[in-house]
């Protein structure tokens, strides 16, 4: 026989070859007719690995004939869910020149409008199996069982809106890439965006400067914003305290009676106020201790390092300290520019905090 591939019929009882007939998917002659065989196969399998190993058995789709001077060549057609990967059907077809060769799996996205075609549609694979010529192997490329792993991705999210990570193009052409978009944030000096993730959804936030109590100058007829507590010795027994304004949105934290336990002093800063800041940000802003003699202090990494003086009798027992950090995602927070519907806006809203006249 004539074979590219050295595929043989038969070989002798001591021979230490392969033998063909015991081999997945070694295919069988049997005459049926003076010029005509029946094509029979050896059982082989496709192990579906995503699936959990699933194993799914190669048959013909219908039974193969061959003349004893004809030419035919076979394939194998995997179909798999075009988006889970899960591979519903493996046949033995016949390449009549009309088979389509290739269908990817494809990426599921609502959120950039449904993927190309329905959801019932299967990805087809062809893979080149075998040319038969009369009743001889003339070549065979798929000889062992059929190892395959396919997982799809889908998009989650909300079609009437969003945008999508996951990009739904390129995804079902040949050796296609998998594409995801980049989430950033702008370099820019004003900008204030949060980015953070909740389940299934990454949520972007700028803060709402009309409720920052920002105040419009020397012209403004407003209050600032306040914090109105009981105060007796008012005829109406309430008062005001204002909020402090600064150029940038600042946290302050004061940490009282600090122990100092020699001429330094590691204290560690809480926790809860570091989560509140931006890293790096916090800065000693005040200091007063329980005697005259001088202390000084520094932020370093979470901790605050006190420097007090060295003789015990002039160094201060306690300190209290005020610490001032950004506030988390205000970074470059840094009076920012406003527009007059802006001004007029925010003097209408910290109005509004009281009743009318």
């Amino acid at each position: 026989m004539d074979s590219k591939t050295l595929h043989k019929e038969g070989i002798n009882h001591n021979h230490a070859s392969w033998l063909v007939h015991h081999m997945p998917l070694m295919p069988k002659f049997e005459p049926d007719s003076p010029n005509s065989f029946t094509v029979e196969f050896n059982e082989g399998y496709v192990y579906d690995y995503a699936n959990g190993g699933e194993r799914l058995k190669i048959e013909p789709e219908e039974t193969i004939t061959i003349g004893e001077s004809e030419t035919k060549e076979l394939k194998i057609q995997l179909k798999i869910d075009k988006f889970t990967g899960k591979i519903s059907q493996a046949l033995i077809v016949e390449d009549d020149g009309n088979l389509a060769d290739f269908t990817n799996l494809q990426n599921k996205s609502d959120v950039e409008g449904q993927s190309s075609g329905s959801d019932d549609e299967e990805s087809q694979i062809m893979l080149d199996f075998c040319e038969l010529r009369g009743p001889s192997i003339y070549e065979q490329y798929i000889r062992e069982n059929i190892h395959i792993w396919f997982r799809g991705f889908y998009q989650k999210g909300n079609p009437d809106g969003g945008h999508a990570p996951l990009k739904k193009d390129p995804s079902a052409g040949a050796n296609d890439m998998i594409e995801i978009r980049e989430l950033r944030e702008k370099d820019e000096e004003d900008n204030i965006l949060e980015i953070t993730t909740q389940g299934d959804s990454i949520i972007f936030y700028v803060p709402d400067s009309s409720c920052s109590g920002d105040s419009g100058g020397s012209d403004s007829g407003s209050d600032k914003s306040t914090a109105i507590v009981p105060m007796d010795w008012h005829e109406k027994g309430y008062g005001a305290l204002f909020t402090m304004e600064s150029n940038e949105v600042l946290f302050e934290f004061v940490m009282r009676n600090v122990s100092l336990v020699g001429s330094k002093t590691v204290v560690a800063i809480d926790d809860r106020f570091l989560k509140v800041c931006e890293p790096d940000s916090m800065v000693i802003t005040g200091i007063t201790g329980d005697r005259a003699g001088s202390v000084g202090a520094v932020v370093e990494k979470n901790n605050i390092i006190l420097s007090a003086w060295p003789l015990s009798f002039l160094r201060p027992k306690r300190v209290t300290l005020k610490l001032t950090g950004v506030r988390k995602g205000f970074k470059r927070y840094d009076m920012p520019e406003r527009s007059r519907e802006q001004f007029i806006a925010n003097e209408e809203f910290i109005n509004s905090a009281y009743p009318k006249e």
